[in-house]
């Protein structure tokens, strides 16, 4: 089945395009419609917009949002692998491994730049000042491990694999390198229970390969998301191959998403290390703000699945300095 990314410079335009598909009945009258929403702002405001478009009388507004569950990206992924609350992975309950981590290697030079922060060697003084900065410390490297195994799987991959690399496969700066060690060390503390990178792949070979793998319904959207880790569109992938998929995706200018296809074309092979750079030419504000979606399109782009996009018209602009500037976005103007 392809995998149907609807865009649109407005996200009430996606919001009328989804209640268009969502007044259409699944086969099964009971089968709930599933849509994934970017934030919870936006979950309120897109439950009480399909309300004034779904069961309303004809030329009124009195409609109903029911039939349909409105969840959160983690919820789904929880819901997917099955691990929620009890994950070890997640930041709250890892930040404990990565602080058993710096505990245990504070005073091996590999970690010296996480020692000194937190006064190691120091001063009594200074010791004392700093070493409230354990947990902060540890909690926040937590969260980056976990965003880099959802954000660059690829990375992490590496890092497991002994190489001390980025995103794009360069060799760490020395400050840095304490971030792949400890990537190590906390992978073996958790050896019984697999990364998100890994889990999350698991996760899409499953779906690929078995529909029964999942509870969730033949029909499920994405709406509002200008971003999503990497290793959740493949999760999205994997789900398009036995479902129906829509993704609604706010793009602010035609012309970009075009440009940015085309240069997608011509590398012929997913650029998952690929650096997003702004054009040479174009709309300086649209350069500045649309990098988030621009690798969004990248990442949707290179997936391997049957990939088709429909630009959803927005209504005419207004002739004011708002709707010229908003002329100039869409068309990437300089």
């Amino acid at each position: 089945m392809p995998l149907i990314v609807h865009r649109a410079e407005r996200a009430d335009v996606l919001a009328d395009g989804l209640a268009g598909l969502l007044a259409e009945p699944p086969e099964d009258p009971f089968e709930r419609d599933v849509v994934v929403v970017a934030a919870e702002g936006v979950q309120r405001w897109l439950a009480q917009t399909l309300s004034h478009r779904l069961g309303t009388a004809e030329g009124q507004d009195d409609g109903i949002c029911a039939g349909i569950e409105l969840v959160r990206p983690h919820r789904l992924l929880a819901e997917l692998t099955q691990k929620d609350l009890d994950d070890p992975w997640s930041p709250d309950r890892l930040a404990w491994t990565v602080l058993d981590v710096i505990d245990q290697a504070v005073e091996e030079p590999w970690l010296h730049v996480v020692a000194r922060h937190v006064g190691h060697g120091m001063a009594p003084a200074d010791e004392a000042l700093r070493r409230g900065r354990r947990y902060s410390t540890a909690r926040r490297t937590a969260s980056l491990l976990h965003t880099y195994a959802l954000q660059r799987p690829w990375m992490v991959q590496d890092w497991t694999a002994g190489l001390d690399v980025d995103g794009q496969g360069r060799e760490l700066p020395a400050e840095c390198r304490w971030q792949a060690e400890t990537w190590r060390r906390v992978t073996a503390s958790l050896a019984g229970h697999p990364s998100p990178d890994r889990r999350l792949a698991a996760t899409a070979a499953d779906l690929r390969n078995d529909a029964a793998a999942s509870e969730l319904p033949q029909r499920v959207s994405f709406f509002g998301h200008t971003r999503m880790p990497a290793a959740q569109l493949d999760v999205v992938a994997a789900l398009a191959a036995r479902r129906h998929v829509h993704l609604w995706l706010p793009h602010p200018s035609r012309r970009r998403w075009e440009l940015v296809d085309d240069g997608v074309a011509s590398w012929g092979a997913r650029p998952a290390r690929t650096l997003v750079e702004p054009p040479d030419a174009g709309n300086g504000l649209l350069t500045a703000c649309a990098r988030d979606v621009a690798e969004l399109e990248i990442g949707l782009l290179g997936l391997e699945v049957n990939l088709e996009v429909r630009h959803l018209e927005p209504p005419p602009r207004p002739d004011t300095l708002l709707g010229l500037l908003q002329d100039d976005l869409t068309t990437d103007r300089p």
